[in-house]
């Protein structure tokens, strides 16, 4: 009894530390020009079929509005990597928030629940960064490495902050009643990003690797929010 009042009261100190430590480090504002994406629509296909095509850069013929659509359409993917802290941030520290209170009450479930969770987020957290070290800190000696750089760092950062596995336009508008688990699934469109959220246990494993004992940590934390063992 006693190791286990110690390891809640370590839980306590490690979660109120990250929590400050968040609030300190994290950007209050995120601004951008927003581009549609029926605004985007033109310039996400010409640039999807230029690049598909093994080219580097622009494509050669664009129109004036399409072109600034593209130019907007880059400084979002540079303003979504800041954007992703922020909203990474604030959400971990809901968490966080939420787990405290019943945390010192000596009550468990929702600390458990949410300590998962944030497991979850810094993992996938940790993966971004694995992914897109390396391409933002490779060397661009021209204008179109850096294009390019920006289009591979930013498809990972899109995905982190956008990534999806439900049609969330179909379920604005649909009955739930009347609809299957298959047709509400999320199928990207032709020439554009394909925003399918990945699997998150490749990057619990990858977490593991930086903190070792993260993977069972975390299966564990999965056997008392899943009635897979009994209470």
């Amino acid at each position: 009894m006693t190791s286990f009042i110690s390891a809640l009261a370590a839980l306590e100190q490690a979660l109120t530390t990250s929590a400050t430590f968040l609030r300190t480090n994290t950007p209050e504002k995120v601004t951008y020009r927003y581009a549609t994406a029926s605004q985007a629509r033109t310039a996400e296909q010409s640039v999807g079929k230029w690049l598909s095509s093994d080219q580097s850069g622009m494509p050669p013929r664009l129109d004036d509005a399409t072109l600034r659509m593209e130019i907007y359409r880059l400084g979002r993917k540079n303003s979504d990597m800041q954007a992703y802290r922020a909203v990474w941030a604030s959400t971990s520290i809901e968490l966080i928030e939420t787990a405290l209170p019943p945390l010192r009450q000596g009550r468990i479930a929702i600390p458990l629940a949410m300590s998962r969770s944030l497991i979850e987020r810094s993992a996938a957290a940790e993966l971004l960064i694995r992914k897109t070290s390396p391409i933002l800190e490779r060397p661009c000696p021209t204008m179109r490495d850096e294009f390019r750089s920006s289009l591979e760092a930013g498809e990972f950062v899109s995905i982190a902050l956008y990534g999806m596995r439900i049609n969330w336009g179909l379920l604005a508008k649909a009955d739930f009643e009347n609809l299957s688990s298959k047709s509400t699934g999320y199928k990207p469109s032709e020439y554009e990003l394909d925003l399918t959220a990945k699997q998150i246990l490749t990057a619990v494993d990858c977490l593991d690797k930086r903190v070792p004992g993260t993977r069972i940590s975390y299966d564990v934390l999965c056997e008392f929010l899943h009635p897979n063992v009994g209470d």
